[in-house]
């Protein structure tokens, strides 16, 4: 299936059921790469999460903010997620205390699991292929 707004950004592939038989003619997985933002898991919801909590003068800025620590964090091995939200309340002017409410809301939508995609990883791994998740 397709996956991705507008254009087509990537093909979403299905392992079969190690019942259909056809497991042992597949070639090796060399490397099986999650999506845990939306395509396998809902995403954290950052600006979803600013919007509910941000006052509404506030939360655009908050937005650009968070999205610009977001990347900046992506490069840089020492970030951390107190660092971020300084970074984020520092550059939108947005009082840290309603940031950790809006880090709340999105720390409950990372707690979500699917059995199904545990199970493509697991049966992945046992195939000796590597596993990425972004």
């Amino acid at each position: 299936a397709q996956v991705g707004r507008g254009a087509p950004r990537f093909e979403v592939a299905t392992m079969p059921s190690v019942d259909d038989g056809a497991e042992a003619a597949r070639p090796p997985v060399r490397c099986l790469v999650l999506d845990c933002g939306g395509v396998t898991n809902e995403g954290g919801g950052t600006k979803r999460a600013l919007r509910k909590v941000v006052p509404e003068e506030r939360a655009d800025a908050a937005i650009l903010a968070a999205k610009a620590a977001w990347s900046a964090s992506k490069v840089d091995p020492a970030a951390t997620k107190d660092g971020h939200w300084a970074r984020v309340a520092e550059e939108s002017g947005v009082d840290p205390a309603v940031l950790q409410e809006a880090d709340a809301i999105i720390v409950e939508t990372l707690r979500t699991s699917f059995p199904d995609t545990l199970d493509v990883m697991r049966r992945a791994t046992e195939r000796g292929g590597g596993l990425g998740i972004v």
